[in-house]
């Protein structure tokens, strides 16, 4: 029996027990946003049972004493009593009801850019892109002001690797996180970095992005990135370990195409590029699986 754990990510807490979605919303008014089936596509990957308890500011045992009861009856596995654990700021967290907050105490005094996605999520879009967009447009010193209607807790995990530290306040319904780096970037390392050069003989601009070897989410953010900076005639070149098969549908829903051939165990080729200005149609280009 594969017991469900506060690592767990909720995709797949959902597609092995796809009843659970009621489990979770009756456990939680929080998670009613699940029902959105464009959040939990754009949500559900990056988030973990940890986090999701964070979010709904339940303990995360007393959760995963409720979803591994639910997903496998009287026979479910013991889980561990609730410990203390530690944030990256250095607080402790833990306890019935605990918010498990990993924010910095005080907010810097520099410009902030504001970004209010509330609309936008409430539309049923998803705005990942444009956040992840904004953020690289920060000018050196500059902040970014994140207003949401639920705390972004994979967005805090992903930006503090990419050296954002965050101040978080909730007001009024509405959670505000001011990001803001805490170190210099440094560059990626070769495993991940995207480059910018001409691959073989497919034509036109091509960018080759290594992303074997990195966790997830990261190789998620790292095409996702990618792509938004991506002109109309260019290609992304992704080498993975493992065939992505979650990133097929958020590629047909932003408007890209993929194809995918496996050169070599653990080793993937995934071809992206707009729709209808696909280069890798022309001569030169593998034919994959996708």
């Amino acid at each position: 029996m594969t017991s469900i754990t506060l690592e767990t990510r909720i995709s797949r807490l959902l597609k092995d027990h796809p009843d659970l979605l009621e489990v979770l919303t009756s456990a939680n008014p929080h998670f009613e946003r699940l029902r959105n089936p464009v959040l939990r596509k754009m949500m559900a990957p990056l988030v973990t049972v940890r986090d999701a308890a964070k979010v709904a500011r339940m303990d995360p045992v007393e959760l995963l004493r409720i979803l591994n009861g639910a997903a496998h009856g009287p026979g479910a596995p013991e889980m561990p009593e609730q410990g203390a654990g530690t944030c990256s700021g250095g607080e402790e967290f833990g306890g019935q009801g605990a918010g498990v907050r990993c924010a910095e105490k005080t907010i810097p005094d520099i410009p902030w850019k504001d970004l209010d996605v509330r609309a936008i999520i409430a539309s049923g879009q998803e705005p990942f892109d444009l956040i992840m967009e904004t953020v690289k447009g920060l000018s050196a010193g500059e902040g970014l002001h994140l207003v949401a209607p639920f705390e972004p807790a994979p967005l805090l995990r992903i930006l503090a690797g990419k050296g954002f530290s965050h101040a978080l306040m909730e007001e009024e319904g509405a959670f505000h996180v001011y990001f803001f780096r805490s170190r210099e970037s440094k560059d990626a390392s070769s495993a991940g970095e995207g480059v910018s050069h001409r691959v073989g003989d497919l034509p036109g601009h091509v960018v080759e992005l290594d992303v074997r070897g990195l966790p997830p989410p990261e190789p998620f953010v790292r095409i996702m990135e990618t792509l938004s900076s991506l002109p109309r005639n260019g290609l992304v070149l992704v080498h993975h370990s493992r065939e992505p098969f979650p990133l097929y549908d958020q590629l047909a829903e932003r408007g890209f195409t993929s194809r995918t051939e496996k050169i070599a165990e653990n080793h993937y080729e995934i071809r992206i590029s707009h729709k209808e200005t696909d280069p890798s149609s022309k001569k030169g280009a593998r034919r994959g699986g996708n």
